[in-house]
């Protein structure tokens, strides 16, 4: 029972501090520096269903008369220039390329790669030392 009184307490408070806060932005319709009529809240019924709208029009965000809308330019973005290497291997690239769609037979066998038969006979430079078995 005191949880819930601790919270009507605190909210109490709050209601009291906010009433003391000054408004700096003014709503729509009312002109900066203007007086606002108070207006008794509005009670919802418990059954009824809430429908909240977000309404941004250009009406909605003005502050003062004097204030005007400054549009905000983003910084452009910039594509790297293709570099003397990169043309390069995009011409070896499409040449690979016309070469694979001309003779399909050749890209099988680019595929596969030498055959483990072949690799056993062909003595690598890389070999440093043997096994003796």
């Amino acid at each position: 029972m005191s949880n819930i009184a601790d919270q009507q307490q605190a909210l109490n408070m709050a209601m009291e501090a906010l009433k003391h806060l000054t408004v700096t932005a003014a709503a729509p319709g009312i002109i900066a520096g203007e007086e606002k009529k108070e207006e008794p809240p509005k009670r919802i019924p418990p059954n009824r269903e809430i429908n909240l709208e977000e309404r941004l029009t250009t009406e909605d965000t003005y502050l003062f008369k004097k204030e005007k809308i400054d549009f905000v330019f983003c910084k452009c973005k910039l594509l790297p220039m293709k570099t003397p290497n990169t043309q390069q291997l995009e011409k070896m690239r499409n040449e690979q390329m016309e070469r694979m769609k001309k003779d399909p037979k050749n890209q099988e066998e680019d595929q596969d790669g030498p055959s483990i038969s072949e690799s056993k006979t062909e003595k690598s430079a890389a070999d440093i030392w043997k096994s003796e078995n």
